[in-house]
């Protein structure tokens, strides 16, 4: 009797797992990695002489000690993450992304909603090559053109929203001026476009 106690149990566990497995299969590589890293250095793992590599390629922050995970989940996500205290900071259709602590990734990914847990990506920022892959320098350069194109003399206008207007970027080089010509301002009185709040017209010398 206890033999077939033991090979249903096994049956059982290769075909549905333990908890601890079902919990596991829903982290991704990255975040079995960091989880196994935190569970062993904890915190050190934000220290670049130890094992800084396991985060460093992924949005955290080494102050608070904290990396930004991006999950998956169900309907009752929201309400289930912050019952537990964690809070969510943005929701795309059923995806979500948290900035927790490593030592909560396992929290989160015991609810019952989760699908799966990754990590974010760290991002960079390349202003200095974005005008090579948008092609820009070839314009300036006139390469195929009959004329050199720098944008002098020309007014741009931006549709887009939560702008900071006291930006240096809005102004002439030499600080004298600020060289935003006209804002409509669609969050104000009047019946705004839907998904636009704020239209900029700007002089682009």
């Amino acid at each position: 009797m206890k033999k077939k106690l033991l090979v249903l149990s096994s049956i059982a566990v290769l075909m549905f797992g333990t908890p601890a497995m079902a919990q596991q299969s829903k982290l991704t590589p990255g975040v079995k990695m960091l989880t196994s890293a935190y569970e062993k250095y904890n915190a050190q793992i934000f220290e670049a002489e130890v094992m800084h590599h396991v985060v460093a390629p992924y949005s955290h922050n080494k102050i608070d000690q904290k990396v930004d995970i991006i999950v998956h989940a169900g309907s009752d996500f929201m309400s289930e993450a912050e019952a537990i205290g964690h809070k969510i900071n943005s929701a795309i259709g059923d995806y979500y992304t948290l900035h927790i602590s490593p030592a909560d990734i396992e929290s989160v990914a015991n609810l019952s909603s989760i699908k799966y847990v990754d990590m974010v990506p760290k991002f960079s920022k390349k202003l200095n090559s974005a005008r090579t892959l948008v092609n820009a320098d070839k314009v300036y350069a006139g390469t195929d053109l009959s004329n050199t194109y720098k944008g002098g003399g020309v007014v741009l206008g931006i549709l887009d929203f939560a702008f900071d207007m006291t930006h240096p970027a809005f102004y002439y080089a030499d600080g004298s001026a600020i060289r935003i010509k006209r804002v409509w301002n669609q969050s104000g009185t009047g019946t705004p476009q839907e998904h636009l709040l704020l239209v900029l017209l700007m002089d682009t010398n």
